[in-house]
């Protein structure tokens, strides 16, 4: 008894479903700022301001709210563009 059979899949979706919350905390805010006109030296201020630090505890820099914002509107993206493709599919039964 043998089965065959053959899936080629190919998808964008991301391996990382779950973000932690204080993370997503920062992540809102980031995005939010930035959609209401904020350039990345101003959240970078804001964030300081309000005492908020990176995940490694340190104090925020525009080059990191830019990198973190073009991070998070790819990982938007890719949440929307998931294909799944299956090819050649084949059950065998033998004895």
């Amino acid at each position: 008894m043998c089965a065959e059979f053959s899936v080629e899949v190919e998808t964008e979706h991301l391996s990382l479903n779950q973000i932690p919350d204080a993370y997503q905390e920062r992540h809102d805010i980031i995005l939010s700022l930035y959609w209401h006109g904020y350039t990345p030296t101003t959240i970078a201020h804001y964030l300081n301001r309000i005492g908020m630090k990176t995940p490694r505890g340190k104090a925020y820099y525009p080059k990191l709210v830019s990198v973190t914002r073009d991070k998070l509107l790819k990982r938007k993206r890719r949440r929307k563009n998931v294909t799944l493709k299956y090819s050649k599919v084949t059950f065998g039964y033998f004895e």
